[in-house]
């Protein structure tokens, strides 16, 4: 029996999170939403168990005021999810650094900030929280046009096993998920290309893509005590898109 706690979800509007947040609403978890959109998240409203929070995570500022409302309410959670996510589609020479710097703080800086925060007051308070950063199998391999994508998951994979090692005598556990081509908002421009989805399909091992509840049934194993043993980890979880290539 999982004890019922309260978790942390960004990027909660859309994808990944969104299928998160109502996965642990289903299991009857106390759920507090962050993103900068809430047409999804406004059909939430109703359920006590859920609040959420509008916040640019590319703004610093915001995500700053977003730790002193928690800090005010005493609100921690006991799980943070870091899935919020941007990329941009943009080679090298053309990439400006508005938009690199834009991408790196949506995808490393505000989980960097909420996940050191959250340690400190989960050290003060003297409890064993957990992180899950959702990186991306473009965090162990490069991508066309994807600089800034690519090297703000290398880094958050980095940033995991960084984690990991200093807090985990604190009883705090920190993990990442690097998913392959996940069938989402954020990617559904790439299933109305029938080139694009032959191409996505050939390069899964499994010939087929993800769907955000495949990610989800980790992220729940990671949050659980079925993992008490496990820190400092990267779960990819890609149909084989990184076991090979075709030549």
């Amino acid at each position: 029996m999982i004890n019922k706690k309260t978790v942390l979800v960004t990027g909660a509007n859309s994808g990944i999170g969104f299928a998160t947040v109502n996965h642990f609403l289903e299991l009857d978890y106390e759920v507090i939403a962050i993103d900068k959109n809430s047409h999804n998240l406004s059909e939430l409203t109703n359920n006590n168990k859920f609040s959420s929070f509008i916040v640019d995570l590319s703004d610093e500022t915001q995500v700053n005021s977003l730790i002193e409302e928690l800090n005010t309410s005493f609100t921690y959670p006991d799980i943070l999810i870091n899935a919020a996510g941007i990329r941009e589609i943009t080679p090298v020479l053309d990439l400006s650094t508005e938009l690199f710097s834009k991408v790196i703080n949506v995808n490393l800086v505000a989980p960097f900030i909420l996940s050191r925060e959250l340690c400190r007051a989960w050290i003060r308070q003297g409890k064993r929280g957990t992180i899950i950063n959702i990186a991306s199998v473009s965090g162990m391999m490069a991508e066309p046009e994807r600089a800034a994508y690519v090297s703000s998951k290398h880094a958050i994979i980095g940033l995991t096993k960084q984690m990991a090692m200093e807090f985990g005598a604190k009883g705090i556990r920190i993990n990442s998920i690097s998913p392959g081509v996940i069938r989402t908002e954020l990617t559904e421009e790439y299933f109305q290309d029938e080139n694009l989805v032959s191409l996505i399909r050939d390069n899964h091992a499994l010939h087929t893509w993800g769907e955000p509840e495949d990610i989800v049934s980790c992220i729940e194993f990671l949050s659980s005590e079925h993992s008490k043993f496990i820190t400092g980890s990267n779960f990819v979880i890609d149909g084989g898109w990184t076991a090979g290539k075709k030549l």
